[in-house]
């Protein structure tokens, strides 16, 4: 495909290496996000890096997300191919550690573009072409409902937080008191006139965020699997116009929060990760999963309730296109 760009005819055909293909409504958020701020690039996504995936491909973009902890497996022959490539690190988080497999990778990176500051010092100790941008999903513009349901709240649960029998006693401690609170909180604001309902963005044979949903609904004492939501569009526009019905949403996934300040509406976040107790704006409330308590909960509703938001979101768009800029230029390096 030739495309024209800076004034030259080029051909770039770039893998995008993460957790894609796996059901995640996030990852299917950096698809588009992709597409939208590179439109001049053909991409291909997937979860693991093959010699047949990289031999014809002009870059390797690896991102986004936060899975820099998780080693990348791949042959040495491989690896040696790759390490030939053009390499970019884009959208990813580095709140946590950084596996030897990408601090090798990251060393030789043409650019690495973080979607916060948590983290940055290290990375910058390991290159030192670091920019910081919002999370690319932020690049997208969405549909909203025009007519909102009346004290209405959407809750985005996480698989992630419930622990498997091989994790430790602590976890399943967490589990089962925030379990036990959130069902009261959610039973109270019920009585209180509001309509709850749970929404998935996750969900494959080994995770699902379903499964986390109906233990918080079989907890309730207003049981109702109708509450959550089974008819799932793959369009993102269709979603956005979903999320932005809601009054308030609580939730436990990052995108979750992205996509509340995407469509305006009002949020909760819950974090038992460090990337869920911040987002590049912060409109929202952030609560501890492992300190909270059904009043703690109704107090912090009440409150993320009652924000107003702004019409606009407060994000530079010029960031997604001095981060296009700086990769397309590279990528016309000979």
């Amino acid at each position: 495909m030739q495309e024209k760009s800076f004034g030259q005819s080029i051909s770039f055909n770039v893998l995008v290496y993460g957790f894609y293909g796996h059901g995640n409504l996030g990852d299917q958020l950096f698809c588009e996000a992709f597409k939208t701020i590179f439109p001049n690039i053909n991409f291909s996504f997937s979860d693991c890096i093959t010699i047949d995936k990289i031999k014809d491909a002009s870059a390797i973009f690896i991102g986004g997300g936060s899975f820099l902890y998780n080693n990348i497996e791949m042959s040495q022959e491989c690896l040696n191919i790759l390490r030939t490539k053009k390499i970019f690190y884009v959208g990813v988080g580095a709140e946590t550690d950084i596996h030897p497999a990408h601090q090798d990778l990251m060393r030789i990176a043409r650019l690495v573009a973080l979607r916060s500051s948590a983290g940055a010092e290290k990375v910058r100790e390991l290159n030192s072409n670091v920019m910081i941008i919002p999370d690319i999903v932020y690049s997208l513009k969405m549909g909203q409902s025009e007519k909102k349901k009346p004290k209405s709240v959407l809750v985005l649960p996480n698989i992630h937080a419930v622990p498997q029998n091989t994790d430790a006693h602590w976890k399943h401690n967490s589990w089962e008191h925030f379990k036990f609170e959130f069902s009261q909180f959610l039973d109270f604001i019920v009585e209180d006139g509001f309509t709850v309902n749970f929404f998935s963005m996750c969900n494959n044979n080994k995770h699902s965020d379903d499964w986390t949903a109906y233990e918080i609904i079989s907890n309730m004492k207003y049981r109702d699997g109708n509450s959550l939501i089974k008819a799932r569009s793959s369009d993102i526009k269709d979603i956005c116009k979903l999320f932005s019905k809601y009054d308030t949403i609580i939730t436990q996934r990052f995108h979750g929060i992205i996509l509340s300040e995407i469509t305006r509406v009002p949020y909760m976040s819950i974090y038992h990760h460090d990337k869920l107790m911040r987002s590049s704006i912060n409109e929202g409330i952030f609560v501890s999963m492992y300190a909270i308590s059904k009043r703690l909960l109704i107090d912090q509703f009440y409150l993320a309730n009652k924000i107003k938001l702004s019409e606009s979101i407060a994000i530079e768009s010029d960031m997604f296109k001095s981060l296009e800029s700086q990769i397309i230029s590279i990528l016309l390096e000979p």
